[in-house]
């Protein structure tokens, strides 16, 4: 009983802390554009991703970091709309330990020689009783042709909160400090949340579903399922996302250490094509002793 009264306090604290989060951040207005997601598998699903505990979840919900158990390197790049002006590129490395958490450090790169923008993150993500939550500070630098160089310094906070043994909520939300680029124009980031339900009814199947908000733009929806094959060495995606409406296929090997993901994404014209890429190298398990099993 003492169990699950604690394991009810720790939900319900997590809800509530979301929640406040989301209402404050409603009331912030933000003058310029931004971007918080990264890695093919959670392209492959529209980027409904805010629930998955992948190695790249220190830059789609840093709650979820935690759930990765073993020490992983990875890259990504990512072609969008088919421009080659419009790449992302971005790496990480993530290191579990045995108490139900997991640090991560990653780098972050979007755009060209007549606008980038370059991102430097650390963030920590921890378990307790069901509920996962994570803290990540960034150094965000922007450069531009005709507008010099600005950096900020741009927190998150995220958490995934396992309602039974099906059915996962997770909230993400992005710049909570409302980071200023331009002080004497008092420009800011964009404070972005996103909150969504995953639902597993098997060991295979995963379905995804959640919104996006960001004080520049209205809320849209994505949704996202992955199936895993032949003991999971193939994983094979799909996702669609509302605005611009746009379909997504996605498709990860795994063979021991090495997992390769690639997705495809199609938006409406006259948008055109991306594509994507990752790879991640599982470099030492961690021990289990002391914390219960976690699968990727």
């Amino acid at each position: 009983m003492a169990l699950f009264l604690r394991f009810r306090l720790a939900k319900q604290t997590f809800l509530l802390i979301s929640a406040l989060l989301c209402a404050i951040s409603a009331e912030l207005h933000a003058q310029s554009g931004g971007r918080n997601e990264a890695g093919a598998a959670a392209q492959g699903m529209g980027n409904a991703a805010v629930t998955v505990g992948d190695a790249q979840a220190m830059f789609n919900n840093i709650g979820a970091l935690c759930e990765v158990e073993k020490t992983t390197a990875w890259a990504s790049y990512e072609n969008r709309f088919s421009m080659l002006n419009l790449p992302t590129f971005s790496a990480g490395f993530v290191m579990p330990n045995s108490r139900n958490g997991a640090v991560g450090v990653g780098v972050w790169r979007f755009g060209d020689g007549v606008y980038n923008e370059h991102r430097l993150a650390l963030g920590y993500s921890h378990k307790v009783q069901g509920v996962s939550l994570g803290f990540q500070a960034n150094y965000l630098q922007i450069m531009g042709q005709g507008t010099g160089q600005r950096s900020a310094l741009v927190l998150e906070f995220g958490g995934v909160a396992q309602l039974s043994n099906k059915l996962f909520l997770g909230m993400h939300i992005y710049n909570l400090n409302q980071a200023k680029v331009q002080t004497f124009l008092d420009e800011r980031l964009p404070t972005v949340m996103k909150a969504g339900l995953s639902y597993r009814p098997t060991n295979k199947l995963t379905i995804n579903a959640e919104t996006e908000k960001d004080t520049d733009n209205p809320a849209y929806l994505k949704a996202g399922l992955a199936y895993d094959m032949l003991s999971e060495k193939i994983t094979l995606r799909m996702g669609l996302r509302s605005q611009p409406f746009s379909s997504f296929w996605g498709l990860s090997l795994r063979h021991r250490k090495l997992v390769i993901d690639y997705a495809f994404g199609y938006y409406d014209q006259p948008l055109g094509t991306s594509h994507g890429i990752t790879l991640a190298y599982v470099i030492h398990k961690k021990s289990m002793s002391g914390s219960a099993k976690v699968t990727d």
